[in-house]
Parts: C-alpha cells; structure tokens; sequence
C-alpha cells in the first residue's frame, strides 16, 4: 500500500517543528490532496513500524514515555524515581 510513487516516504522522513504543527493538521483537514496524503503518511509510517520496531523495542518507549509523563504531573521527584533492589536466592544446602 502506501505511495505507488514513492513520493509520501520522502516527505514522511521530515522532522516537524511542534510550532507547525496547526498548519500541518489545517493542510491534512482542508486542502484538496490533504486526506489523501495524510493517509499516505500513516500507511507508510504503520508499514515503517512494522519492519523497523521489535515489541522490546515499543515497551522501552512505553516505559521512557510514562516516566517522563509522571515526571511532568508530578512535583515531588522523590518519589518518582526509580530504583531496582536485587536479592540473591541462595537454596540451602542440607
């Protein structure tokens, strides 16, 4: 599926600057090619994922992504962070 041209996959690769962010959903939502394109973008952005991320891959994302989210609600970072305590099981030897 995606751009039989090719062309979307160009313009995919683009980095966007948050500040255009309202001109972007205004040309996807109002121009003539804008719904065509926008689904252009999601196909190929849905096939790119697919290839590219494993599932160990999305569940770090998730993870650094609710971090970062409780660290945006929440004021007190002591009790933000995140700390692993290891014990070591050692069978008892009759």
């Amino acid at each position: 599926m995606g751009d039989p041209d090719g062309d979307c996959l160009k313009w995919s690769l683009l980095p966007i600057d948050a500040r255009d962010f309202s001109e972007i959903v205004r040309y996807l939502t109002q121009e003539r090619e804008g719904p065509d394109l926008g689904k252009c973008f999601a196909q190929d952005s849905y096939e790119w994922s697919r290839r590219v991320l494993r599932n160990e891959d999305l569940k770090v994302i998730w993870w650094r992504l609710m971090l970062e989210y409780g660290r945006l609600i929440i004021d007190d970072r002591e009790i933000m962070s995140f700390s692993v305590i290891m014990t070591l099981y050692q069978p008892r030897l009759n």
